[in-house]
């Protein structure tokens, strides 16, 4: 497993990043934030020269009672189909948890795939200060005993 900054992505190794994203994800990954916003890290798993299960991570920052607070997004989880069910994702998101730095890691996902690894839906979480209703498919988890907030979460800059 590879841990990597984008600055030190190879042109090789982002074709194959692109390669792997395509197969995953077809038509959708051309509206993925991948094609707007370089993720800040890039985690992947690589097996006779192809990326076999990837995962992108954003620097952002959500806003609580006037603070900001830093976090991780993760973005564009997948695994080639020939090896899914084999935990590999799961390697990744774990890696994640490894990241000093950060206390809370979301991502915009299905409850299905994530709760095992340690993530849920806060109800909390709002796309823009004025937005009446939560961003309901947005998941979290808190890293080094850290707690989440029980009021209102605004996420700052454009979804991960």
């Amino acid at each position: 497993m590879t841990i990597i900054l984008s600055e030190d992505v190879t042109p090789d190794l982002e074709i194959k990043f692109r390669k792997i994203l395509t197969i995953c994800f077809g038509e959708i990954f051309r509206n993925k934030s991948y094609n707007h916003e370089i993720p800040k890290w890039r985690i992947y798993i690589e097996e006779n020269n192809k990326i076999i299960s990837y995962l992108a991570l954003h620097e952002k920052e959500f806003l609580v009672d006037n603070v900001y607070y830093p976090y991780l997004g993760i973005a564009e989880v997948c695994t080639l189909p020939e090896y899914r069910k084999q935990g590999l994702a799961k390697l990744l998101l774990k890696e994640v948890d490894c990241i000093p730095e950060f206390n809370y890691i979301l991502l915009i996902g299905n409850e299905q795939y994530y709760r095992s690894s340690g993530f849920y839906y806060p109800g909390n979480v709002f796309v823009s200060a004025i937005a009446s209703i939560p961003k309901s498919n947005v998941m979290v988890k808190c890293l080094h005993e850290q707690k989440w907030f029980d009021n209102k979460i605004v996420l700052i800059d454009r979804e991960f």
